[in-house]
């Protein structure tokens, strides 16, 4: 437990949208193995929806976008139990879009979390890293992520983008 409060508070914010952003990808890895030609052409269908600007204008950066972008991309190499069938393909995209823009605006709310977390920590002359909060979080979230059927290794690159983000963002 952190000696203030207010800390606390944006922790348990972080860990509920690490939650839901878990289950969303999850959800959008089951998705997207019914759907060849959403993950062959994501970055296409993003730049083409706007997700991309949409993130930018919400505080994410491009090279986090980027990164993040090629994470969802190796979703299209799983084996996902349960896939979806009987969905048209018009069916499958739309969700897809719903899911990616969710997972956008989650992520950015989550970042914003961060910067009142560092500007918190920079008043109170904190470390931008407290590696045991790190290290109890990444756990949490592979043990998570595995449970949702997400890959250990391709959750823990996720996470550990995350934090380095965070961490750019704090400092």
């Amino acid at each position: 437990m952190s000696p203030i409060p207010e800390l606390s508070q944006y922790r348990l914010s972080i860990d509920l949208f690490d939650r839901a952003l878990l289950d969303l990808l999850a959800e959008r890895a089951r998705m997207a193995r019914g759907c060849s030609v959403c993950v062959s052409d994501r970055g296409m269908i993003w730049h083409g929806m706007g997700h991309n600007r949409e993130a930018m204008a919400r505080g994410l950066s491009a090279p986090f976008l980027e990164q993040f972008g090629g994470l969802l991309d190796q979703m299209g190499s799983w084996q996902v139990p349960s896939p979806l069938t009987g969905l048209v393909l018009d069916d499958l995209l739309g969700s897809l879009e719903v899911l990616d823009r969710t997972i956008l605006m989650i992520l950015s709310e989550r970042f914003k979390v961060v910067r009142r977390i560092g500007a918190l920590k920079r008043a109170n002359d904190m470390a931008p890293l407290d590696p045991r909060r790190w290290h109890s979080l990444l756990s949490e979230r592979l043990d998570k992520g595995e449970v949702l059927g997400l890959d250990r290794d391709w959750t823990r690159q996720l996470f550990e983008a995350i934090h380095d983000y965070a961490l750019h963002l704090e400092s």
